[in-house]
Order: C-alpha cells, then structure tokens, then sequence
C-alpha cells in the first residue's frame, strides 16, 4: 500500500523531530546514562505537589532512546517500571 504524500511528509517530519529531540538530550542530559530517567526510559512524578498542595506528577516518557522507542511502542509505562 503506498502512502500519500501528507504521510510520506509527516514521516519525514517525525524523523527530524526525534533526530532534533535526540541530538538535544545528546547534548543537555546525557552522561554514561540519562539524567533525566535514569535510562528507565519513564520519568515518574507521581506525589509530586505544588506548594498549595494540588497534586501534578504523573507518569511520561523521557525523551531518552529508551523513552522514545517505549511511546513508539506504546508500551505500558506503570507495567514497565514493575520489571524494573
């Protein structure tokens, strides 16, 4: 099945998004391992609150390697963490 032409740009786009985002963490974040995530590949905030106490962590992808081919996978972050 061929694509059509939005596709094959969006592609494109999303390989020059990750490449962009990758080379920034390159740069920013990375040492022998992520210091974001701890190469986990999820960064878990959960209990984490503001000063008036409202509750704002939650569980994301880290925009790691690890966390990009975990979101590309969709994989099951909470699950994830378990095996960890």
């Amino acid at each position: 099945m061929r694509k059509n032409d939005f596709e094959d740009k969006l592609d494109q786009f999303i390989f020059k998004f990750e490449k962009e985002l990758v080379e920034y963490w390159l740069k920013n974040y990375c040492t022998e391992h992520c210091t974001i995530c701890g190469n986990t590949g999820i960064i878990d905030s959960r209990g984490v609150k503001t000063a008036a106490g409202y509750e704002v962590g939650r569980l994301n992808y880290c925009i790691c390697p690890n966390g990009l081919a975990l979101r590309e996978q969709k994989a099951d972050m909470e699950g994830w963490l378990k095996l960890r």
